[in-house]
């Protein structure tokens, strides 16, 4: 899966899949992928002229449910890996975001 570059202090990339929600790769790289279902969410934010404060009030004060993924789960969702993968892509990564356990599968 792609994601934008974009330019902030916070955020290098954002990205968005119809399935799972937000995806945002911070400048330090871990990548947190959020469940809204709404893309409303990543609209506002793109069109946000500072992208990490619309993602602080969006998404962080918010409470919008969120889980860090691995750089290979992120490749699921373009469905790399389909022999190594435990089951569909979306439904492993929902299933994270439903426990707010940390990615542990790579």
């Amino acid at each position: 899966m792609q994601l934008i570059p974009v330019t902030s202090s916070a955020i290098s990339e954002i990205g968005w899949h119809h399935q799972v929600g937000l995806l945002v790769r911070f400048r330090g790289g871990a990548i947190w992928c959020y469940d809204d279902g709404d893309h409303a969410l990543f609209d506002a934010i793109m069109a946000s002229p500072s992208k990490g404060q619309a993602f602080d009030r969006l998404v962080k004060k918010q409470n919008v449910r969120g889980v860090e993924i691995a750089e290979r789960e992120l490749e699921f969702l373009d469905g790399g890996f389909a022999d190594q993968r435990p089951n569909n892509p979306v439904t492993y990564l929902r299933e994270l975001l439903k426990t707010n356990r940390a990615s542990a599968y790579f």
